[in-house]
């Protein structure tokens, strides 16, 4: 479970770096320490990846933390279908939503704690696809950095 999550964050800070190239941007204000942005799809981007050309898609919101300079939500719904190898290999429908909303536990970490996935289409002809995930992670703890895995285990086995 611990891999599938740092793989999905990994996988989540790739696309974040293209964000500013597929998408573009409105301001629509503070609210409290965060600055509130509505984004788009680029017109002018061509998609690279599977991963972009959905990206590319999507219109919503984002709220961005001032003093890390990195984002606490993101709120996002497929604005058009995406076909994959057109639309042979398969596609997303029009209308999927995403969320994320990532927790400040000290100053620049950040932690996502909620995830929400609601995406349907279908791969390979006929293959219906569904994608709905409600995830929601809490009581992050910090540790001393010299604490070891064993000391870890122990403490959970506790709880």
């Amino acid at each position: 479970m611990k891999r599938t999550r740092a793989a999905e964050e990994k996988k989540a800070d790739d696309v974040l770096r293209v964000v500013p190239d597929v998408l573009l941007f409105v301001d629509q204000g503070r609210q409290g320490d965060q600055e509130k942005l509505a984004f788009r799809p680029n017109p002018a981007y061509v998609p690279k990846s599977r991963e972009e050309m959905v990206l590319h898609a999507m219109s919503g919101t984002m709220l961005v933390d001032l003093q890390d300079k990195c984002f606490a939500q993101v709120s996002a719904t497929l604005t058009q279908q995406v076909d994959f190898g057109h639309g042979l290999i398969g596609s997303l429908k029009k209308g999927g939503v995403i969320e994320i909303k990532r927790l400040r536990l000290s100053p620049g970490v950040w932690k996502t704690y909620s995830i929400k996935v609601d995406i349907n289409g279908r791969i390979i002809l006929f293959k219906t696809i569904s994608e709905q995930q409600d995830e929601t992670r809490s009581d992050f703890k910090p540790v001393a950095a010299d604490t070891s895995i064993e000391q870890i285990l122990e403490k959970l086995a506790g709880s």
